[in-house]
């Protein structure tokens, strides 16, 4: 019965407006605006005509078709409004999958390691450097599996404090239940509510105790809170009971799987039979062999983090970590480059923007998007640019091998599709797909003119030019030009339309030039997301803070959900500022 007539509503009625008035006005305001709550009333639910019954709620995906009944067509001798609403809640679950597992609980590692000191794989060459691969992995899991033993599990929708001790409890329960049902004694009913109380008082109890480790721990291990945060809000509810690609329907586990994997490989592409593209900037310098240093590679086995899941070779990290120095002379890694950050790429391009904003000349940003990036990659012309880098010999051949017969396949609830050939692409998730792909297009600021400017970040590409006249702009389309032939000749193409123009400027009337890339006239837009960065005409920062804003209070209404119970003010600021 809400009764604050200082309290008024905006104009959808969804949101109240503090007008002065005592002070709880302003904390029922504060109240509402701290837990992002929308009201859903929107007409009077009193005979006088006024808002005296509210609706309120910060999920305005599960309230549906509200209306309010006048009291005589319900028969009830009351002078408020019936309210009606629907609440759409989803209880559907998921059928747990099984999986085998290393039972690391009950292995003996100290075992396994003298075992493989005293017998290191040795690995009998063949023609097949997978072949190869194939003999040591089974070898090394053959043995793990003698000091290892495997076990059943399957996948929880319990939340994670829920242990052994409160399953055990639970399964006393149902043991207890039986028992009553057979004999509704007062006696069993005594001791069924008296189980059902304990379970209460302990779950209560592990809830308490294991948002008290999240907060002991939180700074060392946010992984905790995070498996929290997954099971209060997003219970695993399963795929879409049906999906639909070009016209064919999956509804099996096993034809969904299908179905994604004949979307997935679509976007690769035959390797060319020709290759001309050599960059213009040739290396002088050559390298066929690469020495693997046995320490190098035991620090990098160290270094795996363990909370990963293992890869498609089903070898776990924790098991390559704690056997580092016994299979390190066995095995092989290759090194990586470190990544320059996008910050410094940011940096440099709106350095340059702001000076020519102060200079009162505007700039115009071009934003390009490859289609499928990374699975585009031709195999053929990375390969004949690795060759124009100096990469030949063995080496040459080892990339050859690693990027030729790959497939891939897709898994949805433990049910595989398919294998399929990949043809095209970098791989990804690997250390070298990045690599790959910076070497692939590594030539294509070379053929810009020298006053149009590029900037490059993995798949990100941009041109940029300060433009004072349409000889600029014209400069400009030929830089566009020159990069769709670039396209055509790698067998890499643009997506035309999402490549976007922006000009950056502070003048009331600035120059606008129609820019194409092929046929296709590019978009205006008067802001683009930039490595995470709103970019807007004007260069000033309002889209970018109040988008940054948005997903702030996003974030801070999921903290006042998922955590009610963690007061501690340090832990909340330290989760906002991270998530």
């Amino acid at each position: 019965d809400f009764n604050l007539p200082s309290v008024k509503w905006s104009s959808d009625q969804k949101t109240p407006i503090h007008i002065g008035g005592p002070a709880e006005n302003e904390i029922f305001c504060d109240l509402v605006d701290d837990n992002f709550l929308l009201q859903y009333i929107l007409g009077p639910t009193h005979t006088a005509g006024n808002k005296l019954d509210l609706l309120m709620c910060n999920s305005p995906e599960i309230v549906g078709d509200v209306s309010v009944l006048h009291p005589e067509t319900c028969g009830f001798p009351t002078d408020h409004y019936i309210v009606e609403f629907d609440v759409k809640l989803k209880f559907k679950r998921a059928k747990p999958i099984k999986r085998r597992v290393f039972d690391y609980g009950k292995g003996n590692f100290d075992e396994l390691r003298n075992f493989l000191t005293r017998y290191p794989i040795n690995v009998t060459p063949t023609d097949s450097i997978n072949d190869d691969w194939e003999q040591w992995k089974d070898t090394f899991l053959t043995t793990v599996r003698r000091y290892i033993p495997m076990r059943t599990v399957k996948d929880k929708n319990s939340p994670p404090w829920i242990d052994k001790e409160v399953r055990q409890l639970i399964r006393k329960k149902y043991k207890v239940l039986k028992q009553y049902r057979r004999n509704k004694s007062a006696d069993r009913k005594r001791k069924l509510r008296s189980v059902t109380q304990q379970i209460k008082y302990l779950i209560r109890s592990k809830h308490r105790g294991y948002l008290a480790k999240i907060k002991s721990s939180f700074c060392d291990n946010p992984k905790l809170f995070w498996s929290y945060h997954k099971s209060i809000l997003h219970h695993r509810t399963g795929q879409s009971n049906e999906i639909t690609y070009n016209g064919f329907t999956a509804k099996t586990a096993k034809e969904k799987a299908d179905l994604f994997n004949t979307y997935f490989s679509s976007v690769f592409r035959p390797s060319s039979t020709t290759c001309n593209q050599t960059p213009r900037t040739e290396s002088k310098e050559n390298i066929s062999e690469i020495t693997i240093d046995v320490d190098e590679v035991a620090q990098f086995l160290r270094a795996l983090d363990t909370s990963k899941a293992c890869g498609p070779d089903g070898i776990p990290a924790r098991l390559l970590q704690v056997c580092a120095l016994e299979i390190a002379p066995s095995i092989s890694q290759h090194g990586f480059l470190r990544r320059r950050s996008c910050v410094n790429q940011l940096l440099s391009v709106l350095h340059a923007i702001g000076q020519s904003l102060d200079k009162n000349v505007q700039t115009d940003v071009i934003y390009l998007d490859f289609a499928k990036t990374f699975d585009s990659v031709d195999h053929q012309i990375l390969l004949h640019k690795l060759a124009s880098y100096g990469v030949s010999g063995h080496l040459y051949e080892w990339f050859a091998d690693y990027l030729s017969g790959r497939r891939q396949r897709v898994v949805i609830d433990g049910a595989t599709s398919n294998w399929v050939p990949v043809t095209s692409g970098v791989p990804q998730g690997s250390l070298l797909g990045p690599i790959l792909f910076v070497k692939f297009i590594n030539d294509l600021p070379d053929i810009l003119p020298d006053e149009t400017l590029a900037a490059l970040y993995a798949d990100d590409t941009k041109l940029y030019k300060s433009i004072t006249s349409v000889g600029d702009c014209e400069s400009l389309q030929q830089a566009l030009t020159d990069l769709d032939c670039w396209s055509r000749d790698n067998n890499l193409n643009f997506n035309e339309s999402k490549c976007l123009v922006l000009t950056i400027t502070r003048k009331k009337t600035p120059l606008t030039y129609a820019y194409h890339m092929g046929s296709k006239e590019l978009t205006r837009v008067n802001k683009e997301k930039d490595l995470g960065v709103f970019i807007n005409y004007n260069l000033s920062w309002d889209d970018h803070v109040h988008t940054i804003t948005a997903k702030g209070n996003k974030m801070l209404g999921m903290l006042k959900r998922t955590c009610p119970l963690l007061t501690n003010t340090a832990v909340r600021r330290t989760l906002y500022c991270h998530s």
